[in-house]
Order: C-alpha cells, then sequence, then structure tokens
C-alpha cells in the first residue's frame, strides 16, 4: 500500500470511527483531518465532493467491517437461533468495551440523513443490504421457506438495531441481552416448526 493510499485508508477509518461515536452532524472535516493526522489538502485530493463522499466511503468500510462479523458468527454455530443470540451478544460486548461511546455507523447516520442525500442513501441501502442477505441465506440454508427466511431477516436485523439504539441511550446491555434471549426463543421454535413440517 502506497503513502497515499495508507492517507486515504486512515481517513476513512477516523470517519466510520466518529460516526459511530457522534453521527453525521457532529463530525466536520476539521476534526477528521486532525483526528486522522492527515493534510487537510489530502482530504480534498482523495475525496474532491467532500464531507458526504468521506461518509460513504466509511459507511461502506462499517458496512464490510459488519458482514465479516456477522459472517464469522455465523460460521461458528449451527443453530441459526445460537448464531443469531451470539451475533446479538457480541454487540453488547463492543458496547461495554467502548463504555456505550460508539454504536453503529450506519444506525446514527440512517437517523440524520434524509432522502436527497443520495450518496449516503446509496451507502446505507448497500450497507443494511448486505447484513440483510447474510440472515436471509442463513436461514434459508436452515430450511426456512424463502418468504419466511426474508421476514426472519427484517426482524433480526430490526431487533438488534433497535436493542443497539437502547442500550446505548440507557448505558446497559440490557435490551441487547433481552432480546438475544427472545431471538433465539422464537427463532429455536420457528425452527422447529419448519423441521416438522418438512418431516
Amino acid at each position: 500500500m502506497t503513502k497515499a493510499q495508507e492517507t486515504r485508508q486512515r481517513i476513512i477509518s477516523t470517519t466510520m470511527d466518529l460516526l459511530m461515536q457522534q453521527g453525521y452532524h457532529a463530525t466536520g472535516l476539521n476534526q477528521i483531518v486532525q483526528e486522522s493526522n492527515a493534510p487537510k489538502g489530502s482530504l480534498y485530493f482523495h475525496f474532491p465532493k467532500g464531507k458526504e463522499e468521506i461518509v460513504a466511503e466509511a459507511l461502506n468500510l462499517a458496512g464490510e467491517w459488519t458482514c465479516s462479523h456477522v459472517a464469522e458468527a455465523l460460521q461458528a454455530h449451527d443453530s441459526v437461533a445460537d448464531a443469531v443470540a451470539a451475533i446479538t451478544l457480541s454487540f453488547a460486548h463492543l458496547l461495554e468495551e467502548d463504555n456505550y461511546g460508539k454504536s453503529c455507523a450506519l444506525l446514527t447516520v440512517a437517523q440524520e440523513v434524509g432522502d436527497d442525500d443520495v450518496l449516503l442513501r446509496k451507502a446505507l441501502d448497500e450497507g443494511f443490504a448486505g447484513w440483510y442477505q447474510l440472515f436471509v441465506d442463513m436461514f434459508v440454508k436452515a430450511q426456512f421457506p424463502q418468504q419466511a427466511a426474508e421476514r426472519w431477516a427484517d426482524l433480526t436485523l430490526s431487533a438488534i438495531e433497535g436493542a443497539q439504539a437502547l442500550a446505548r441511550g440507557q448505558r446497559s446491555v440490557r435490551p441487547l441481552e433481552n432480546t438475544a434471549a427472545m431471538l433465539r426463543l422464537l427463532i429455536g421454535n420457528a425452527q422447529q416448526m419448519y423441521d416438522m413440517n418438512q418431516g
């Protein structure tokens, strides 16, 4: 990796970290420059469209990181119910490690941008779609019917993201722990039902 590429990557990583901490509007270009220790001129060299372009790239990175994190957890468990519970609890651990200072970058930005933010909306859509598709594939692999797999994927994603927001706001992992327990129970029951129907 060249020095220019390293600088570009550092800017993106720093921006992702800031988005996780404080969201879109509170993250300014001057802070990105200061935190990334990058020359201000390099910001406009690598990202001629300015802040929106940098944030879009940071959201892409966040989406890739989340998908990788979810994929690893899915591969570590044979039971779909256990896998979803483990993923949910892993976000609880991350919140505790950061003393509730950070949450999902996609979630923080999604709460702030409007429909006219085309570049950011595209990055958000792609980020959430990647996570959603991982869950769909997981449920299909577990022999859930396609339509049911899509509905369970939506429910799982919504529950985890909502629980993250509550957990950070309340400075307690209780919402994530309860969500993990209920998702394990509900998905486990659904798994048994689909297995019986196929038996």
